[in-house]
């Protein structure tokens, strides 16, 4: 060896693990944007694809939407089905969601979306109660049940975040035709309808009973009201809702064991009346307006107010007969 020989020992860098972990999940966002950038989308395309998979069928389309009943007003808008449809088709996408937090009454949720192409990135974190209406915490089972659902909640959020709505809109839309039919399919529908919520044990008293649909038959349930059912049904397949959520005052009262709304029971009120008094019964009628635009808080003051008018004719006759 000669004296002058230098021996060149390697320098070894030790890198902690999160370190590492966060220099390789960089380096595959910058080859992500720089694919991106490489293969932008088209918005024609995104157009074309989404429409046709949300629409594929009414199953698919139905799942695309959603309503709520909350303090007397519907709340409604695209369902989580609808947002994986649009990430999808969108392209250029990076979208996650985990868990952050399973507290004592909530869980905590939390999505992130990532358009490549703009570098924009939305966060978007959502809570949901693990207790029931007593106040007593769910199971296993049931939490995770609620940590999935509250994982989809906020990915749809961040994913609408990231994706305009403005050109989800139409897709939106046409779901909401194509899940709803049309008059000629009308009559299936509203079986369908029935069908799908006697699984959930929901009973068709207790969906004509609902305030936003307040319907004497099934006969009388229109598109109009078929849209509302679709949606309430989405919500709580989705873990959105429950039944009691969506059906709060009409499950297990009085109406429902015996079969009768209180529209029905109203309008029999009113025949009896009439029979009772003749053309008058119309008159005192006029002041409740039309039967069809009766909701169940109406009709149960309605039947009331006709219940006191018949034991007051009752009451007339019976003194006129005693003289």
């Amino acid at each position: 060896m000669e004296q002058n020989q230098v021996i060149v020992t390697p320098q070894v860098e030790i890198v902690r693990s999160d370190q590492a972990l966060s220099t390789i999940t960089r380096s595959e966002i910058d080859s992500q944007i720089a694919t991106a950038k490489k293969f932008p989308r088209h918005l024609d395309s995104f157009k074309n694809k989404a429409l046709s998979m949300a629409t594929l069928d009414q199953e698919t389309a139905a799942s695309c939407f959603y309503k709520l009943p909350r303090g007397g007003t519907l709340i409604e808008g695209p369902g989580i089905r609808l947002a994986e449809i649009a990430a999808s088709s969108w392209g250029n996408l990076r979208v996650s969601s985990r868990v952050i937090a399973v507290e004592e009454k909530v869980v905590v949720a939390q999505a992130v979306a990532h358009d490549l192409e703009t570098n924009t990135a939305m966060c978007s974190e959502v809570r949901v109660r693990i207790t029931n209406k007593e106040g007593k915490r769910y199971n296993d089972d049931m939490i995770q049940t609620a940590c999935n659902s509250a994982c989809s909640k906020a990915m749809r959020n961040a994913i609408f975040d990231v994706v305009p709505f403005a050109y989800v809109k139409p897709i939106y839309e046409a779901c909401r035709k194509v899940a709803v039919g049309d008059v000629k399919t009308l009559g299936e529908r509203r079986k369908a309808m029935v069908d799908q919520f006697a699984k959930m044990g929901v009973q068709l008293p207790q969906i004509l009973a609902h305030p936003d649909i307040s319907k004497n038959s099934l006969e009388d349930v229109g598109v109009k009201e078929i849209e509302t059912l679709i949606g309430f049904f989405t919500a709580i397949k989705d873990g959105q809702a429950n039944i009691d959520t969506v059906f709060p005052s009409i499950k297990n009262t009085k109406e429902i064991s015996s079969g009768e709304t209180n529209i029905q029971k109203a309008k029999k009120l009113e025949v009896e009346l009439e029979t009772l008094v003749g053309d008058p019964a119309k008159d005192f009628m006029k002041q409740f307006g039309p039967a069809d635009k009766w909701t169940e808080e109406q009709a149960r003051q309605i039947y009331s107010k006709l219940e006191k008018e018949i034991a007051a004719v009752n009451a007339s006759r019976e003194g006129r007969l005693a003289l």
